[in-house]
């Protein structure tokens, strides 16, 4: 599969926010990719196990201002390929979607701090886009 997929994660926020902000990128992008799963499976006993994502999801580390970087390239005709799930502080604060799409609404896109950015699309893009960035450790 020449497809890679990345999650890009704010190493600074502490630990239970940056699992969050994993867990949700994820589900998102299963959501938003169905190709990456794959299909049910068995045990030699018969027990099912539910598909899980067929490549490989490396957890890379950036600051809120890379991910900014990463994101404004993501919308350039270049990379209009690339699947991004986005995921802010502003996401990570409300109680429902609701107070988030309306705190959303009225931030401007300068005032947004990224959290986390789950990135699935040809290995090349992907690749130039966060080849630089380490494995959060």
């Amino acid at each position: 599969m020449s497809e890679k997929a990345v999650i890009v994660v704010d190493r600074g926020i502490p630990l239970g926010l940056l699992a969050n902000a994993v867990a949700v990128v994820s589900f998102s992008l299963g959501q938003a990719v169905h190709r990456l799963c794959g299909d049910e499976i068995r045990d030699a006993s018969g027990n099912a196990y539910r598909g899980v994502i067929r490549i490989p999801l490396p957890i890379l580390a950036a600051s809120p201002e890379r991910m900014l970087q990463i994101r404004d390239a993501v919308r350039k005709k270049d990379f209009e390929e690339v699947v991004a799930i986005d995921f802010t502080e502003q996401a990570q604060r409300p109680q429902t979607y609701d107070t988030y799409s309306e705190l959303m609404a009225r931030t401007a896109g300068d005032d947004i701090v990224y959290r986390a950015l789950a990135l699935c699309g040809s290995r090349k893009l992907i690749e130039k886009l966060t080849g630089n960035l380490p494995l959060l450790r």
